[in-house]
């Protein structure tokens, strides 16, 4: 049972709005170091793309099971309407803006590479790979929730499969980025079930500080502890680590927060920042900019078309 002094993270929907826009706005940021001024000093702690991501994976299982504890089997139906079309249009609506543009700017639309890097968006719409592992989830998810079976087992068998998933990963010798993030996932469907706990815990002092500590110094591995544990297994180890302390840390914040954010129709476009980057890239690379001008500009102009692209997505939705 929840209870009522507890503020669920479903009641906080402005604040995890706004978590997910500078998680989007982060993954862009990093994204711009990592590529564009890599040997940059700055670099190394730019670098919160993982991170992030694990973020989003981890709204998405909470999201799918808080709305299945709410409305129960009648939230299945429709499921793929709402929820796959809502991934999938704005991909396709990505892909219809990005493609003129790189054929413009960068030279002619390989068709037969469009439909081989379609699951990770390959020159076109780089970093569309999360779009891909969403979709597998969502259907998990359906599949496991019209499973006869208790909550709890579903929950157990959903957390069975996302890890298989991620073993599969690791066998087919996936990116390492495909894979650690995914813990995210289990976690938000895990936090659900025991918030009303969880969001005490969490919230605590200790508990911050503490997940703040183990994030850093996982992060930062090559800097604190790659001269401590010289192995590859640990470092290995440790980008698992550092993204489940990154959830805990933004998830206690959150929890422990109470005077809400202002609420802008802006920040629910952090689908459509994520998307849209590698066309902003593309456009600002024409500029020749010194990086300080086109670091501005690729953020400036990502928020833009971000911006841009989900009022177009919304309209669609009603068409």
């Amino acid at each position: 049972m929840i209870s009522q002094d507890t503020v669920l993270l479903s009641q906080k929907r402005v604040l995890c709005d706004w978590v997910k826009y500078i998680a989007a706005l982060l993954v862009v940021n990093g994204h711009i170091f990592i590529f564009s001024n890599p040997e940059s000093e700055f670099s190394k702690f730019m670098n919160l793309g993982a991170c992030c991501v694990s973020i989003f994976f981890f709204f998405s299982g909470y999201g799918l099971m808080t709305s299945q504890r709410q409305k129960g089997d009648a939230y299945l139906k429709g499921f793929f309407r709402r929820r796959i079309l809502k991934v999938l249009m704005p991909l396709l609506t990505a892909y219809a803006i990005t493609l003129p543009i790189y054929a413009l700017l960068r030279g002619p639309i390989d068709w037969m590479t469009v439909l081989k890097t379609l699951t990770w968006g390959g020159p076109y719409l780089r970093y569309s790979w999360f779009v891909s592992e969403i979709v597998v989830l969502y259907a998990v998810f359906y599949i496991v929730m019209k499973t006869k079976c208790g909550i709890e087992c579903k929950r157990n068998i959903l957390t069975l499969l996302v890890l298989v998933m991620m073993a599969l990963l690791m066998i087919t010798r996936q990116p390492v980025w495909y894979i650690i993030s995914l813990p995210g996932f289990i976690m938000g469907i895990w936090f659900q079930a025991f918030e009303d706990k969880l969001t005490g815990i969490l919230s605590e002092d200790f508990i911050l500080l503490t997940s703040v500590v183990i994030w850093f110094f996982t992060w930062q591995w090559q800097l604190i502890g790659h001269d401590i544990l010289t192995a590859y297994r640990w470092e290995y180890m440790s980008y698992y680590i550092y993204n489940i302390a990154f959830v805990v840390m933004v998830v206690g914040l959150v929890c422990k927060l109470k005077i809400p954010p202002p609420d802008s129709y802006v920040i629910r476009s952090s689908y459509e920042v994520y998307l849209m980057q590698n066309c902003a890239f593309i456009i600002i690379s024409v500029l020749s900019l010194p990086f300080v001008e086109y670091w501005i500009m690729a953020i400036c102009t990502s928020i833009l078309i971000g911006y841009f692209v989900h009022n177009l997505n919304a309209r669609l939705y009603k068409i």
